[in-house]
């Protein structure tokens, strides 16, 4: 579940499969997001902000977490492939892809 400002989405994301994995989105009412989180998350709701990076062809997706998480920042990029070359920024710290199941 996602509340964006005023925009709710249901996130559904499937297993990996190598290094990536499906996801769909779809927005659902508001307050049914806020109402299932209420209900069911018993208070561990993860809180962030997401920036975005250009850099080239493509975008970085940065979160920065507060609440239960403070502290974490994780950087992202959503590649067309596996196989996708890229640039990596200085920032980007080390690389954690596959090693959290």
């Amino acid at each position: 579940m996602r509340i964006t400002d005023d925009k709710a989405t249901l996130a559904i994301k499937g297993a990996r499969t190598g290094l990536s994995r499906e996801e769909y989105e779809y927005e659902i009412p508001f307050e049914d997001a806020v109402a299932l989180l209420d209900r069911h998350c018993a208070g561990a709701v993860l809180e962030k902000t997401r920036f975005f990076a250009p850099c080239g062809d493509l975008v970085w997706e940065v979160d920065v977490y507060s609440g239960i998480l403070s502290g974490v920042v994780i950087a992202e990029i959503e590649l067309p492939a596996e196989e996708t070359e890229f640039d990596r920024p200085s920032w980007v710290g080390a690389e954690v892809t596959g090693r959290l199941q």
